[in-house]
């Protein structure tokens, strides 16, 4: 059986909530420099970083790129399938490699 160690947002949820995300839960290992969401593409896995550092980079109209957020293992990336039309907002790229739970998302006509 999976555990949420590490990450505490899974640690967090209600015994029942945790059991239904269980079955789509799997470990992955995220390395220096992968692309997890890129801006204005569809959204197909959500993680839950454990010793994985992740940043949110946003590019700016005069081409600049900067970071808007970090997330590590207090949250979750990829949360535009659930707040807006599913593409990406922004660059998600890993800083620093590590481990973290995928949950691969389920698209609704």
């Amino acid at each position: 059986m999976l555990a949420p160690e590490r990450n505490r947002l899974l640690i967090a949820l209600p015994a029942q909530e945790y059991a239904r995300l269980l079955p789509d839960l799997d470990s992955v290992q995220l390395q220096a420099r992968q692309q997890l969401t890129a801006l204005d593409e569809p959204t197909e896995r959500v993680y839950f970083p454990r010793d994985s550092v992740v940043s949110m980079l946003v590019l700016m109209e005069d081409g600049k790129v900067v970071e808007s957020a970090m997330v590590g293992n207090e949250g979750i990336v990829g949360l535009e399938v659930f707040l807006g039309n599913g593409l990406g907002r922004e660059d998600i790229v890993v800083q620093i490699a590590g481990s973290a739970w995928g949950h691969a998302l389920l698209r609704l006509p």
